[in-house]
């Protein structure tokens, strides 16, 4: 990730102010965000979809192509505002991003329904939702959910080095969780 850009995550951090963060390589859609902590691998934030707060999302620094906060952000920094939505840092106080065990293991703990993309995936599946069961060195066990509501009956082995995105406490997940 360009120094700049990095800098301009630490500022919004601390201000609690919206980037765009572009991942080109992967998709094509923007992420409008407000970073909550950043180390050198990942990023986390607070995602916003049409100024609603939707969960949080992790994502790798590597597959970044650009950062940006202009007037576009700035505007939207003041919508949020006005509609008196804040971050509930309780939410998100928990979780370690050292590295995926250590992420994977913070969920596990907090028992969270998450998504898991695998954007790189060309073959096979590559979304998976549902509640970790057990972390190692390499890879996490998942228990997935059908989009029906049921569980499977076998647990998903999911390797780290496929993972692009994680996302926990979303609109999706916390409504699969609750019904499931």
């Amino acid at each position: 990730m360009i120094e700049n850009n990095k800098k301009i995550v630490e500022e919004c951090i601390i201000s609690k102010n919206i980037i765009h963060i572009e991942r080109e390589d992967i998709d094509y859609h923007v992420l409008e965000a407000i970073p909550i902590d950043i180390n050198s691998k990942f990023l986390l934030f607070q995602y916003i979809y049409d100024f609603y707060f939707d969960g949080f999302k992790l994502i790798c620094l590597d597959d970044i192509t650009s950062i940006e906060r202009g007037e576009i952000e700035k505007f939207h920094d003041k919508v949020v505002k006005e509609e008196e939505k804040t971050i509930n840092a309780e939410e998100v106080s928990n979780i370690n991003i050292k590295d995926w065990k250590s992420f994977f293991q913070s969920i596990f703990e907090i028992g969270k329904m998450i998504d898991i993309s695998l954007e790189w995936k060309e073959k096979g599946r590559a979304f998976f939702v549902g509640k970790v069961v057990s972390v190692s060195e390499s890879s996490l066990e998942l228990l997935e959910v059908y989009p029906e509501g049921t569980w499977y009956k076998e647990t998903t082995s999911i390797s780290y080095e496929d993972i692009t995105m994680v996302s926990f406490n979303s609109n999706f997940c916390n409504m699969l969780g609750k019904y499931c």
